[in-house]
């Protein structure tokens, strides 16, 4: 993962972020909108969101589907694969059903120029999310494919009533692509939150269609977060996420655990490995790999 973000792009996302969030009526390409597959039915307890390519989706889709199922919480899941094939979209839904979780699943097998990279797949769902919040009226908990979840998101949904969006905000980085973690995003079925996640899609998928370099997701959350607060009338109204629901350091009292880096990943194996252990059941076929 390349961390630095050269000025001269740096300047140009600012630039593209400011006149999509001021214009009026912009619109994400139809190419971004329209998918194989089902969108989630209304879940007023929320939707848990990732999008993975089939290789993210067959080392860690079980486990994340098992998670969402044994959090205790009344959550579906919906889970978009880039390149999934009817194999995946069983896989899925067996889990599911094996584990008495709602999934929905949609898929593209699109040609855009980012088609294929590591930034598309990090990236791509939060240019579906709009769509998806649209869809489904409900609010969405959008995460990393590459997380655990351990506990019930219910009572995190009910505190986010009047809000729109929640983030988990680093004011502390000097960093500007690192002052928002794109782990764990939630919107509410609000005009406030098509508003943000509508502006963050329309930016995204117009890097999305030129060669990339580095990661942007994060930099264009927070640069519309900038944007949305600056408003003359804001009509985003932002809630700050607690790390429990975006936990990097897996602390036995958070609801979520945060795999992201190379690093975490033994720890989330063994994880995984005890959540199987306490009684979930394999996918068929089953992918994971044992750390």
């Amino acid at each position: 993962m390349k961390l630095y973000i050269p000025p001269q792009d740096l300047f140009r996302y600012w630039r593209l972020t400011r006149r999509r969030f001021v214009e009026a009526g912009t619109v994400l390409p139809a190419r971004w909108c329209t998918f194989d597959g089902a969108w989630p039915k209304p879940n007023p307890n929320g939707v848990f969101f990732s999008a993975c390519d089939r290789r993210y989706f067959e080392l860690y889709g079980e486990n994340y589907i098992t998670s969402v199922a044994q959090s205790g919480g009344a959550q579906s899941v919906h889970l978009h694969i880039y390149d999934g094939d009817d194999t995946h979209v069983a896989a899925a839904m067996h889990a599911g059903g094996t584990h008495g979780v709602p999934v929905s699943i949609t898929r593209d097998r699109r040609a855009d120029a980012a088609l294929g990279s590591e930034y598309l797949f990090a990236a791509g769902r939060f240019v579906i999310l709009p769509t998806l919040l649209e869809a489904a009226a409900s609010p969405v908990i959008c995460t990393d494919i590459d997380v655990l979840v351990r506990g019930s998101f219910d009572a995190a949904i009910e505190a986010l009533a009047g809000s729109d969006v929640s983030l988990h905000l680093r004011p502390e980085s000097s960093l500007p692509w690192r002052k928002v973690l794109a782990s764990t995003v939630i919107g509410m079925p609000t005009h406030g939150a098509a508003t943000y996640f509508n502006g963050v899609a329309v930016v995204l998928a117009e890097l999305l269609g030129r060669p990339l370099t580095h990661h942007v997701d994060q930099m264009i959350l927070y640069l519309g977060y900038r944007e949305a607060r600056a408003q003359r009338a804001p009509v985003v109204r932002f809630a700050p996420m607690s790390k429990d629901l975006i936990d990097w350091d897996f602390d036995e009292h958070s609801l979520v655990w945060n795999a992201k880096g190379p690093e975490r990943k033994p720890a989330y194996w063994r994880a995984a490995k005890a959540m199987r252990a306490a009684g979930a059941c394999r996918l068929e076929p089953s992918w994971s790999i044992e750390e």
